[in-house]
This record gives C-alpha cells, sequence and structure tokens, in this order.
C-alpha cells in the first residue's frame, strides 16, 4: 500500500494472528490501559437489548420530545436511536430520558432503540508493564463500537505490532 506521500507501507500481519493472551493497549478519557485481545472480544459481544417505542401508544410524532427507557446505558455512546429505521445522530441521554432535538420527526412510527452498558477492561497492576500510569478511573471500552471505530483500532494495533516486531 502506498500513501497519498508516496511512502510505501508494509503488509500487515492479519488480525487471525491474534491469541487471546495477546496485549494491546487502549486509551479513553485520558487514561491508558493494557488489557488482553480475550478482555477487547468479551467487551464487544454482549448482546444488545432493543426498546420499541410506537406511535400514539408512546409517542406522537412531530410534537413528543423525549422518551423513558427502561434499560440503564449509562451514555448515549451506548445506544443506536433510530426513526423507521433512520438513524438519529442528534439526542442526548440523561438517565434513562432519551430526548430528541427538537422532537421525534413528523411521520415517523416506530422508534427502535438499542443498546447496551458499557463493561470496564480493569486498571493494570504496577507490575502489568503499563507504560503510562491510569487516571483515577478504569478506563472504559463502549460495546457500541462503529466498525469505523473498530478498523481504525485494529490498524492501530497491527501498526504497534509491527514496530514492536522491527525493534
Amino acid at each position: 500500500m502506498t500513501t497519498g506521500a508516496g511512502i510505501r507501507l508494509p503488509a500487515f500481519p492479519s488480525a487471525t494472528g491474534f491469541s487471546d493472551a495477546d496485549y494491546l493497549f487502549m486509551t479513553q478519557s485520558g487514561a491508558t490501559v493494557k488489557g488482553t485481545i480475550a478482555q477487547l472480544r468479551t467487551a464487544l459481544s454482549v448482546n444488545r437489548a432493543v426498546e420499541t417505542f410506537l406511535a400514539v401508544t408512546n409517542f406522537v410524532a412531530g410534537s413528543t420530545t423525549s422518551l423513558t427507557l427502561t434499560g440503564s446505558y449509562g451514555s448515549i455512546n451506548n445506544i443506536d436511536v433510530y426513526c423507521d429505521g433512520v438513524p438519529q445522530l442528534d439526542c442526548t441521554l440523561s438517565g434513562k430520558v432519551l430526548t430528541f432535538n427538537p422532537v421525534i420527526p413528523s411521520g415517523t412510527n416506530t422508534v427502535l432503540v438499542k443498546g447496551t452498558t458499557a463493561n470496564s477492561i480493569g486498571v493494570p497492576s504496577s507490575a502489568s508493564g503499563a507504560h503510562i500510569a491510569p487516571q483515577k478511573s478504569a478506563a472504559v471500552i463502549s460495546n457500541h463500537a462503529t466498525l469505523g471505530t473498530v478498523l481504525a483500532f485494529l490498524f492501530l494495533v497491527h501498526c504497534h505490532l509491527f514496530l514492536r516486531i522491527r525493534q
């Protein structure tokens, strides 16, 4: 692969070459922690809850501003919201109250919310080899990871492994 600057990048090893015991470093909210592939897989594989809201029964399209969810998701980043299958990106979540900006769109028949709670991957011990000390709270991997985020993460893991191999 060649970059726009004409630099040729080497072929990276396949992601299938990773084992559950391999370590990787993850950063979120200013904390960097060391985790295993198995921990990452567990954090991303949790089944998602699905909540369905119907027009007239649960909301009035074009005028309802918020819905009360039954699940506790912790963050707007842990849920996906769809109005008749169209992703809604301008929502906020406070506790269990999902608020639309400005309202649920006119003509909407069904609001679908898919979500999971966040899982902690833990804090590395002082003997774990982590080079950056964690902040006061443990880093959290959101189960809600878009394909782009996962691909970017895998690219960084490949870069990290390539640099380790070259040293």
